[in-house]
């Protein structure tokens, strides 16, 4: 027996919309484990930028500032070179860091520095492939996290042919605004996963 009077069905409509909206969370939370830093594809502030410049800036001068400009005849690397380049060295040093951490950059170059007069001849260097920044600023304070490819240029003789090494690396670095300037005051590395010696 079938009655005259049939209930209106509930709407599907609130039904469908959740399941749209669960589609879309399910898809954004999966986008972000496909790719970590989506903030790496938005336009940074004039904060975000300058600290990003002041980042690259020092991490490719722990690649090169302890390279010799020039070496003699025989490849060696002069004891005036050498006072140049520590001159030099305490100038970025003032340039891109603060702190303690300054202080520990300079020992840290001076002692490449003197690994440099000796051994394999390094001849060029820098950074690369900056990517998946991702950049937390607050106040004066910064936490800047990025990954690339730092590389020397070396050989095991002043003419000797030059094979590149490099890895790809994810850094972490604090930065302090000083006088309105961003500065490093501290910085850690590790091997990206796959890579590392």
């Amino acid at each position: 027996m079938t009655s005259a009077y049939e209930p209106d069905r509930p709407a599907k409509t609130p039904l469908v919309a959740l399941a749209v909206l669960a589609v879309i969370v399910i898809l954004a939370v999966t986008a972000g484990a496909w790719v970590p830093e989506l903030s790496s594809f938005l336009p940074r502030s004039p904060d975000q930028a300058a600290a990003a410049a002041a980042t690259e800036r020092a991490i490719v001068a722990n690649q090169t500032v302890a390279i010799p400009p020039e070496r003699d005849a025989s490849g060696r690397v002069t004891a005036e070179t050498v006072e140049r380049m520590r001159a030099e060295a305490r100038k970025v040093a003032a340039q891109l860091f603060t702190g303690s951490y300054r202080e520990q950059w300079i020992e840290r170059v001076d002692a490449a520095i003197d690994v440099e007069a000796s051994s394999e001849f390094v001849f060029h260097g820098g950074a690369e492939d900056f990517s998946g920044w991702r950049i937390e600023i607050e106040g004066d304070h910064a936490r800047v996290r990025v990954r690339c490819r730092p590389f020397i240029d070396i050989a095991q003789t002043v003419d000797g042919n030059r094979t590149r090494a490099q890895n790809t690396v994810d850094y972490e670095l604090t930065l302090q605004r000083v006088d309105g300037t961003w500065l490093v005051a501290n910085e850690t590395q590790d091997f990206a996963p796959g890579g590392g010696p």
